[in-house]
């Protein structure tokens, strides 16, 4: 899911600050959906684990379902990342030049 701002105006000015409020919340939703999954990948991680525990002969295979688990978590987590990054960066234009700022001084 990409984040589709639709009323990109800087912060600072009192009538644009309610739009970016009522823009932000509404990808709240999604960044709960995501944090929701990645808490059951974690739960579906430990009982596979548990399963281990009590089926050493299983060892190899829970061991591929809990790299599994943890690959898709942390899909959803890069998920969750990539939309944080796109809703500060066009909903803060202060975060773009910290972000450019930061960047310059990195470089040779």
């Amino acid at each position: 899911m990409e984040a589709n701002i639709t009323s990109a105006k800087p912060l600072g000015f009192a009538e644009s600050e309610p739009d970016y409020l009522n823009e932000l919340m509404n990808h709240v939703p999604f960044i709960v959906n995501v944090r929701n999954k990645l808490e059951d990948r974690l739960v579906e991680a430990q009982i596979a684990g548990l399963r281990c525990l009590n089926e050493p002969q299983m060892i190899a295979k829970c061991s591929e379902e809990i790299a599994a688990r943890q690959g898709e978590a942390l899909e959803e987590l890069s998920k969750a990342a990539l939309i944080t990054k796109e809703l500060l960066s066009a909903s803060c234009p202060g975060w773009t030049a910290i972000r450019r700022a930061g960047a310059a001084r990195r470089e040779p």
